[in-house]
This record gives structure tokens, sequence and C-alpha cells, in this order.
């Protein structure tokens, strides 16, 4: 879906039932020859239908099912295993990196990707000899983590003997390199897996890392795939430095990005730089964008800790948001207002991204508009079908369509009207 093709919405969407299924000949004249009998909703076009397996199919149309259209084989092939690559010309010598596949993304065609970024080796005992002894063992143990996260994204992790040098790997040019392989490292002899979301996280010293990849936003590889979906930083006990000039550019520049932060509270090291960062979220340009948490953790310890927490709410990668709706037994409507929904605050983020520097502020203020009114149209018409809707769907339908402002940094009337309509709606049950 591009900004020069218009959402073709029709007047009312159909209140019920709320029915999908996979249509034969997958065209927008064949959705509209079918509806009479597969009663799509009058809300999809076809630039954002896509099928669901023939089993939901047949669940959601009370038996019925028609042909499905039959998916390319995965190209990921191994599950909840450690991989090992190395490059060379990242730093002296050869440098080592490990990527741990969970089981649950071993079958995605599209992949999250988390690149954790170690910090100062001798701190915390035992110190880790290979990039694999931080995703198998204390006190890190990140396989471990993901797992109990229930997370599908891909781990990719360097490790340094140089903690010092963590630095070159905030190189755009060095970090995508890295992403690239990794990912080729995973699809093995099949086709690589593309990236769905990229987030970029260290502890410690990885400070330098972050630090880096914030001076250089600006960079050309950081306006095309992979690095173009960086979508969140996290940083665990990394504020030795606070850099806030390049880190506010960035967040300005990005409005999708989220930069969250942990620091030990009571630290000599860290707190200063900790408490800097929080400022950054008083800036009205920022807001949201910045969490910064302080904690009373132990220091190596605090990866382990919080890192479930933080993938816990990160959807299937690989997969559009209808199919996870679909799993949690959600009604179809509402996942397909949230793939929608999705659609246009990345196509939003990416058009926003990809301006030049020198951009003229009216490319940008047409974007964001494009963007809202397409949100505000859809937030109108399902106003009137808050009543066939159950809490958690009501609930979900307003964090969808909240990631559209989120991404052009706008709250919107129609959609604020939106979401005293659904507390409304919540309340009166």
């Amino acid at each position: 879906m591009s900004y020069d093709r218009e959402l073709e919405y029709d007047d009312a969407i159909e209140t019920a039932p709320f029915r999908v299924g996979p249509c034969s000949c997958g065209c927008t004249r064949c959705l509209r020859r079918e509806r009479g009998s597969l009663e799509w909703p009058s809300l999809i076009r076809e630039a954002e239908w896509t099928w669901l397996p023939a089993s939901a199919a047949k669940r959601v149309l009370g038996g019925r099912s028609g042909p499905a259209p039959t998916p390319s084989p995965p190209p990921v092939s191994r599950s909840g295993q450690v991989l090992s690559f190395a490059l060379e010309g990242i730093d002296s010598g050869r440098m080592r990196f490990a990527v741990y596949v969970p089981a649950k993304g071993a079958s995605q065609r599209s992949v999250d990707v988390v690149v954790y970024v170690h910090g100062r080796p001798e701190t915390c005992k035992p110190i880790a000899k290979d990039p694999e002894d931080l995703i198998k063992k204390a006190p890190f143990s990140l396989g471990s983590a993901f797992d109990k996260a229930g997370s599908d994204a891909v781990l990719v992790v360097p490790l340094l003997d140089d903690w010092t040098r963590s630095g070159v790997l905030g190189d755009p040019s060095k970090l995508e390199r890295i992403i690239v392989e990794a990912l080729k490292t995973i699809g093995g002899s099949g086709k690589p897996p593309s990236v769905n979301r990229l987030i970029l996280s260290g502890h410690s010293g990885a400070y330098r890392f972050l630090d880096a990849v914030a001076k250089k936003f600006g960079a050309t590889e950081m306006k095309r795939d992979p690095l173009a979906k960086i979508s969140e930083i996290w940083g665990f006990d990394t504020s030795y430095s606070c850099p806030s000039d390049d880190w506010k550019k960035w967040l300005k520049a990005w409005k999708g990005l989220t930069l969250r932060l942990f620091y030990i509270g009571e630290s000599d090291k860290t707190s200063a730089c900790g408490k800097a960062f929080g400022r950054l979220s008083l800036d009205p340009d920022i807001g949201r964008q910045v969490v910064v948490t302080p904690v009373d953790d132990d220091h190596c310890k605090m990866v382990a800790k919080r890192l479930p927490d933080l993938l816990g709410p990160l959807k299937p990668s690989g997969s559009n948001p209808e199919f996870e709706v679909e799993r949690e037994q959600l009604g179809p409507v509402v996942a397909r207002i949230c793939a929608i929904s999705a659609g246009i605050a990345n196509q939003a983020r990416y058009a926003l991204r990809g301006l030049p520097g020198n951009g003229a502020l009216w490319r940008a203020e047409a974007i964001r508009s494009r963007a809202a009114e397409q949100v505000n149209r859809l937030g109108r018409q399902l106003i009137p079908l808050l009543r066939h809707l159950r809490r958690e769907e009501v609930d979900l339908l307003a964090v969808c369509l909240g990631r559209v402002e989120h991404a052009i940094g706008r709250e919107t009337l129609p959609m604020r009207r939106f979401r005293a309509a659904a507390r409304q709606r919540l309340y009166a049950r």
C-alpha cells in the first residue's frame, strides 16, 4: 500500500456476523462476488487482504471452507538452536557471532531480530569466552530469557575480545553486514528471512555501541533495510555516558523509535546519566519515546531479569497481526483492523525516515496528514460496532489504532472520540 493509492473503505462495515475466509481468486472483484457467501467485511480490499490457514477459515465459516493459497515453504528449518558465524573486517581479526533461533521462530519468513552487545566480559563471572556462552550459560542465559518469554525473535550476539572496541559495531555499514550475515546463517541453503523489526540492546560497556549508532543515525545504511527497521533500543545499565544531543536528534527524526533504559538508581557510575536520559522524556517532541527506569538490580543479573518482560509484548514475527489475533480467538474484523493499522503505521514511519535531512516540511506534513486521515476513517466506522465486541477486542482496537498516532507523533480528534466511545462501552457493561 502506498500513499498514492486511496484506501477504499465502504461507508459502513457489515456488523454481524464477522466472518473472514479464503477467496478463490484473490482479487477485489472476487471478494465482491463472493461476499454473499463468505460474508467479507466491506472494509477489506485487495491491498490489505491476507489468507487465513484452511483450518482457521473452516472454523470461522462454520465448517465451510474454500480453496486457500498455498504458502511458499518457510526458509528456516532450524529450531531452538545456537548457530555461529564469523566476519572479517568488523574489527581486527575475525569477529565471532552466535545466533539463537527459538523454536517459535524456526518457521518464520520474516523475523524480529534482537542484537545484544555484551559489556566488559571480566565484570560478570563466569567470564564468557565465546558468544555461545552468553546464550547458554549464567549469569546472562539469553536463550533461557527468550524461551521464558515465549518469544520467536532471533537473537544475534557478538563477543569482542576488547569491550572498549564495541563502538565499531555501531558503524552502520558494519552493523548492516552483521545482520545480513546472521539472516543468511538462519536461512541456511534456503532464502534468508527478512527483518520485521530490529531491536538493538546492550549491557554495561555496550554504551559505546549504542551511542555510536545514535551519533550516525543519518548514515545512508540507516535509511534502508534492515537498519531502517530499528524500532527499539534497550539499555541495561549502559548510562555511563549521555550524549543527549545525539539521542535527541535521532528520537526526533525517527518518531517510531523507542528508547528503554534501566539503570541502578544508587549507582555512582550510571545514575547521573540515567537521570539525564530520563529528562529527554520531558521534551514535548519526544515524550513517550523514552522510558527510563531506575532499579535496584544486581548489575550482572539485570539482563536475565528484565529481558523476558521486554520480549513478552512482541507479537510473533513473520506473521501479520491477524494471525496472532486469530490464534487468541479474537474476532476477524478486529484482526483485519489491526493488520490495516499496522500497515498504515509502518508506511508512515518508513516514509518519514526516508525523507532527506533537508526535506521540505510540507512533505512530512503530507505523510502525517494522510496517515491520520486513514486511521480516523477507521475509527469513525468502528464506533457503531463497539457494542458487538468483547472487552478484550475493544481494548485491542484502541491499541492497534494508537500505533498510527505513535508513528506520526500526533494525536487526532476522531481517535480521541473513538477512545472515549470505547471507554464508555466498556464501563456500560
